[in-house]
């Protein structure tokens, strides 16, 4: 460690002081060639410009270096003063008290002697490696949470300050991670509620959000939804999310907190009937059938419980009638962003509409009384029942015909003869799942006799159509939708019966990923690696997303991703080095290789040690990171 220079420094105050540029590069790191450091045996001009003299690298000649000296002089903030309270080691927050810091206020980031002690700060951390060394920590200390974030904010529109500002921002929201910070809190501390009715376009909301991701990695159940139910109504959430939708800057967040609203709504078990309440809608049939999060709400809860479709159409009906029911079906199949959920939509209440209605029913109590009267003319009835129905309609109500005793077997018998017709009719696996009925069965599919014989139909389908080749995943993905697919494997894995198929299920939602060019960085969200936190790399899926990786470099080398680059797109460092520390109870070699993956790549973006000190070096076992980096930058000629 060289001696903080009382040029250098006086250099750098007096330069900040009259609006030189700072050159801040990063949000995070403050590049300062004269005033670089030599930490545990790096060579100081590995980060100097090339040139003579320290005087000639700041650009200023030494008689002009004597001017500001004379122009920067101060009994609390001597460059000899400064320099021996470095080589003590005195605390930062010493030393913001000494230099008159702590009366500052509003005025903070314009004093010329703040800048002085983040550089102090700096120098103190690389020379000492001092864990409870950082600016964050003394400026909350001083003035609280709430006015360091409102004194950075309004030093980020000053050209001067703004670098450093976003700096101290970066490690203010860094700092309330690692403390982990009530979201409510943050949210409150960046005055989103005041933001208007676009609060979800505001940068702060965008911010506050990313704070929560960054919260969510160790704490996985960390949600937005919850500290918006206390600011807003239901439906104004349900209105902001909507609104968000259709806009390409909050698309992404949208469908987070669209994700989150339908699983809060589904864990706390709310029906259809019960958002009509919450929501305070009158004209409820129609605000569900024409709201894109609704409708998705609708298909995914009608996966979940499919012996609720009868009642919640039933409902619809009886508020709109079966006609403009469809009509708003038919409309919401046209647009992009409901086209498949209104699909599903619309075979429901077909099934509803032959299978449930009390016409099915009163048609089905005449034939029971008929047959009760003279079984003789049983054959009859159920030839009548074919010529009238078509298949998938004929099938549904078939179910409601075996649950009577008298005519089980002819039911049985007659459902067992159109099964066999559907399967030798030649027709597209995708209509036959469809005629089948399967797109209705729910989570348990992959326990479904009928759909294992519909799958063995594809595989003779295809053997019989080789210019003709069909999925059998596409169609249990379009009936189902994504999200629906995850419940349906994940059911499957539960059952030893069922394990085997989930398998195949997954791998082939693996390969229509791939052939539809989803990046790694997508699928590893997809799989909730991004929420596993410290368990991510023990993590089957872990597994399964390194072999879809390799896969996706080999059929797509201009757009190759790293392990490391598609992990770092998923988990800031931070939240990364405890993911790697985890990680080195498993004996595997690549853990390693990612520890190493990630120094190499703090080497390639020329990280300053002193910033991952400052960054890190409160974390456990991050020293022994820093310290390999340090040897590794060393190494570089």
């Amino acid at each position: 460690m060289r001696p903080l220079n009382p040029i250098n420094l006086i250099v750098f105050a007096s330069i900040t002081a009259i609006a030189a540029d700072a050159s801040i590069t990063r949000s995070n790191a403050i590049d300062m060639p004269d005033l670089a450091v030599n930490v545990a045996g790096i060579s100081a001009s590995r980060f100097l410009r090339t040139g003579s003299s320290n005087e000639e690298r700041a650009g200023l000649s030494v008689p002009a270096v004597e001017k500001l000296r004379t122009v920067f002089k101060s009994p609390n903030v001597s460059p000899d003063k400064l320099q021996r309270w470095l080589d003590k080691g005195k605390p930062a927050d010493t030393v913001f008290t000494r230099l008159k810091l702590t009366k500052a206020g509003d005025s903070l980031f314009r004093d010329p002697k703040f800048k002085t002690w983040i550089q102090y700060v700096d120098e103190l951390t690389a020379k000492t490696s001092h864990k409870g060394t950082s600016a964050i920590l003394t400026l909350i200390k001083h003035y609280g949470d709430d006015k360091v974030y409102e004194m950075i904010e309004f030093a980020k529109y000053n050209p001067e300050t703004k670098d450093l500002a976003t700096r101290l921002r970066a490690d203010l929201v860094e700092h309330w991670v690692a403390t982990r910070k009530d979201p409510d809190e943050v949210f409150r501390v960046f005055k989103i509620d005041k933001a208007g009715t676009h609060e979800l376009r505001s940068p702060e909301f965008i911010a506050w959000t990313k704070y929560v991701d960054e919260l969510k990695v160790n704490n996985p159940a960390t949600l937005m939804i919850p500290t918006l139910r206390k600011h807003y109504t239901e439906f104004g959430i349900l209105s902001a999310i909507t609104s968000a939708k259709s806009v390409e800057g909050t698309k992404g967040i949208a469908a987070k907190l669209e994700d989150e609203l339908i699983l809060l709504w589904l864990h706390s078990r709310k029906t259809p009937d019960d958002l009509r309440v919450d929501l305070d809608l009158r004209k409820w049939t129609s605000t569900f059938l024409e709201n894109p999060v609704l409708l998705k709400y609708l298909n995914v809860y009608f996966s979940k419980y499919p012996d609720k479709k009868t009642a919640v159409f039933e409902k619809f009906t009886l508020e709109l009638g079966d006609e403009n029911v469809a009509k708003k079906l038919i409309r919401a199949s046209s647009e992009d962003a409901t086209k498949d959920i209104a699909k599903n939509l619309q075979s429901a209440q077909l099934e509803i509409d032959f299978s449930h209605s009390p016409l099915g029913n009163t048609w089905v109590s005449y034939m029971n009384a008929i047959v009760k009267n003279d079984p003789s003319k049983t054959p009859t009835l159920f030839a009548n029942l074919e010529t009238r129905l078509s298949d998938r309609p004929l099938l549904q109500i078939l179910q409601i015909v075996k649950t009577y005793s008298t005519m089980e077997d002819a039911a049985i018998k007659l459902e067992t003869k159109m099964i066999h017709k559907i399967f030798t009719s030649g027709k597209p696996p995708k209509d036959t799942f469809e005629l089948l009925g399967l797109d209705g069965v729910g989570d348990n599919i992959l326990s479904s006799p009928l759909f294992q014989r519909w799958k063995n139909y594809v595989n003779d389908f295809n053997e019989k159509n080789p210019n003709h080749q069909e999925s059998w995943f596409k169609p249990l993905r379009i009936a189902y939708g994504r999200f629906g697919v995850e419940s349906v494997i994940d059911k499957g894995m539960q059952v030893s019966s069922t394990v085997g198929i989930a398998k195949q299920a997954e791998r082939a939602r693996l390969t229509e990923w791939l052939d539809m060019g989803k990046t790694p960085i997508v699928v590893f969200k997809y799989l909730h690696l991004n929420e596993a936190g410290e368990k991510t790399l023990a993590s089957p899926k872990y597994k399964e997303w390194v072999e879809y990786l390799n896969d996706f470099n080999h059929r797509y080398p201009d757009l190759k991703t790293a392990v490391i680059d598609g992990i770092r797109a998923n988990y800031y460092d931070i939240n990364l080095l405890p993911i790697l520390n985890a990680a080195k109870k498993d004996p595997s070699t690549e853990k390693l290789q990612l520890q190493n993956a990630l120094i190499g790549k703090w080497v390639t973006e020329k990280k300053e040690p002193a910033q991952l000190i400052r960054r890190f070096g409160y974390m456990k076992h991050a020293d022994e990171m820093i310290q390999r980096y340090i040897k590794k930058l060393n190494e570089v000629p």
